[in-house]
């Protein structure tokens, strides 16, 4: 791909995927994004390092994940809609809280942190932009937790498909079933009771 193609993409995607506003210069975006890509099982952050840059979905599945006190993964989220914000932490510049891996061939908008606060700063759109964001992800958690608190086994699954519409046949089934909080055989009897 030409890199006039190129820019006219990504600033296409930056301003109606992501929701940059037209008071932002595009330019300085389209300086400092990279386009990064990463394969099956590699991490894009890594519990305990402090990130350096901030990822936007282009394509692809990622999962959360955390170990639980006896060690075993637990998958606390996913994202795969284009121009999702991926981000281990609400606190930019802190130590990530979760490994982030890729399911799927990812390919993610990625822009140094450093230019993210510098852009912070200058354009006051963009703190707007960016807790909006924040409030989507806050609110995504808590529906999570409410869920897996107090829906039943199959009522979960019906939830996690009207939610995360195609992944239940884009990856592993296991780690759909950590994040229902349920078992692999659990979910394998909901669906098949469901079908």
């Amino acid at each position: 791909m030409e890199e006039k193609d190129k820019e006219i993409q990504l600033t296409e995607f930056f301003r109606k995927e992501v929701g940059v506003p037209r008071s932002v210069p595009m330019e300085e975006i389209l300086a400092a994004v990279q386009v990064k890509r990463y394969e099956v099982g590699e991490n894009l952050y890594e519990y305990g390092k402090t990130p350096n840059e901030l990822y936007f979905m282009l394509h692809g599945v990622i999962r959360g994940v955390e170990p639980d006190f006896e060690g075993k993964d637990i998958t606390d989220c996913f994202v795969f809609r284009r121009g999702e914000l991926i981000v281990p932490d609400n606190e930019l510049g802190v130590p990530s809280s979760l490994n982030i891996e890729a399911l799927e061939v990812c390919e993610v908008a990625a822009l140094p942190l450093e230019t993210v606060w510098d852009l912070l700063q200058r354009y006051p759109a963009l703190i707007l932009l960016y807790l909006k964001f924040f409030k989507s992800g806050a609110d995504r958690h808590r529906e999570i937790k409410r869920v897996r608190y107090k829906y039943s086994a199959s009522q979960r699954y019906e939830w996690f498909l009207s939610r995360y519409p195609t992944l239940i046949d884009r990856i592993p089934h296991r780690y759909i079933a950590s994040f229902l909080d349920m078992t692999p055989v659990t979910l394998s009897k909901v669906r098949k009771n469901t079908r």
